[in-house]
């Protein structure tokens, strides 16, 4: 089974804000400090949009589906999007509502939030929305590359790889990590010191600082 999508762009997001130092002290469990995280490019693995921004529709797709969405006709749940003529809908991991994207051209001319029951327009978004993606996996170029290996190596999970190759994600891809991957980190990599200490509930917490505590 493959993590929430909005587990997995909960993570990103904490990433990012880590690596971009906009977080000092970070407190979590020791489970989650020890979780094994694929090594990821983290400026790659955000897309900001806000209304007059530029970016052509087929290079936001190319970057949905590099982010582990999946497209439909009619968009009902997270990490999910759907395209008519020049309209993108797109429902975020992380938002209550799904966003339309309205597009003139290459550039994004309204952002609005939308009813998932009814498809109709809620409320304007005047502030940028940031994308994260619902998958662990982010199928780019090198990844494609190591499935098709993968599938050569092992008949088995060729029909999975071959998915991989053609850029589709799907449920539980994050099994194949080990053959895709070739290192992986922890959380303690961005930290320079921790501390060890049992909560109220008897449960290990781990308090530690961020590399940016000290730069």
């Amino acid at each position: 089974m493959s993590p929430k999508a909005d587990t997995v762009a909960a993570r990103f997001k904490a990433l990012n804000k880590i690596y971009n130092k906009e977080v000092r002290i970070v407190v979590c469990p020791i489970r989650a400090l020890l979780q094994p995280i694929i090594p990821k490019d983290l400026k790659s693995s955000k897309l900001t949009l806000s209304n007059g921004s530029q970016l052509p529709m087929h290079n936001l797709i190319t970057k949905l589906v590099e982010f582990g969405f999946s497209r439909t006709d009619l968009v009902e749940r997270r990490g999910e999007f759907a395209i008519r003529g020049g309209i993108l809908d797109l429902f975020l991991a992380d938002q209550e509502h799904p966003i339309r994207i309205d597009y003139f051209g290459d550039d994004i001319e309204d952002l609005t939030f939308f009813s998932v029951s009814d498809q109709r327009s809620l409320e304007k978004i005047q502030s940028q929305i940031e994308i994260y993606p619902c998958r662990e996996i982010l199928i780019n170029s090198e990844i494609k590359q190591r499935a098709k290996e993968l599938g050569v190596k092992f008949a088995e999970i060729k029909p999975l790889t071959e998915k991989i190759v053609e850029g589709v994600s799907f449920e539980g891809i994050e099994a194949l990590a080990a053959g895709l991957i070739d290192e992986f980190h922890s959380l303690s990599f961005f930290t320079y010191f921790l501390f060890l200490f049992f909560s109220h509930f008897f449960t290990i917490v781990g308090i530690f600082f961020t590399r940016s505590h000290f730069t």
